[in-house]
């Protein structure tokens, strides 16, 4: 075993160790079932269009307003940077981006920003 191999398997033994005490695996024990009336920080919302599956999904987190406050600058950050055809659904889908918007100009933002950088060459 040479140098590397040795320090990556310590390192990758005491992260495994550290995991375990943290109680981190816990996390796969989870479901919807035990949470209770506890707020949520993740929702997966499937089934519809994306304007729907949004609302659906941000109403679930106690809406666009725990979010955005009246008056705040908002920037979307959608990935729309890759260079692939609609049906590869390599980009976020434009009605989800829309929405986002109109929802954050609903709770008062004062601006709305979208922007991404391009992973592909455009040439």
């Amino acid at each position: 075993m040479d140098r590397r191999d040795f320090l990556r398997a310590v390192a990758v033994t005491g992260a495994a160790v550290t995991i375990r005490r943290a109680g981190a695996m816990d996390i796969l024990s989870q479901s919807l079932g035990n949470i209770g009336n506890d707020k949520v920080d993740l929702v997966a919302i499937m089934g519809g269009e994306p304007e729907d599956m949004f609302r659906r999904g941000i109403d679930t987190l106690g809406g666009i307003k725990a979010f955005v406050k009246s008056g705040q600058k908002v920037v979307v950050k959608p990935n729309i940077g890759w260079d692939r055809t609609p049906e590869l659904a390599g980009n976020s889908n434009p009605k989800l981006i829309g929405e986002i918007v109109k929802q954050c100009f609903a709770a008062g933002a004062k601006e709305v920003k979208v922007f991404d950088h391009t992973c592909d060459d455009w040439l």
